[in-house]
């Protein structure tokens, strides 16, 4: 709060609706939707609406975290770390695609439009 970020207070056993939990997740309805019907977390159908309960999406939301930071710690143990990345000249694509983006900029006719920015490599 100090911060200016809010706070919100839940109790543990609140449900909550499929459009509640993506938007707590950080993901779209139907993605959640999908995880619901391949049974990655529990849920209560009530009718037609599906409800979820707190204490289940945070232990959801906590497994998920744990996960990615095994994958993690599992992929940069597996790759070789460099001190310093070796340098690398531009290709011969990068040179022509720059030398032609140059020329079309360049040109007279471009240059003289209201807004356009224009480049100069003369001195004086």
């Amino acid at each position: 709060m100090a911060h200016g970020q809010g706070v919100t207070v839940i109790p543990q056993n609140a449900l909550l609706t499929t459009q509640e939990a993506a938007g707590l997740l950080g993901i779209s309805r139907p993605t959640l939707v999908r995880l619901l019907e391949d049974g990655e977390m529990p849920y209560e159908q009530r009718g037609r609406h599906r409800r979820i309960m707190l204490s289940d999406l945070l232990t959801y939301q906590q497994k998920m975290r744990q996960q990615r930071r095994e994958s993690l710690n599992t992929t940069s143990n597996q790759w070789p770390s460099y001190s310093r990345r070796p340098k690398r000249r531009p290709s011969v694509w990068y040179m022509a695609t720059v030398s032609s983006l140059w020329m079309a900029f360049s040109s007279r006719s471009y240059a003289d439009r209201p807004g356009s920015i224009f480049l100069s490599t003369s001195t004086g």
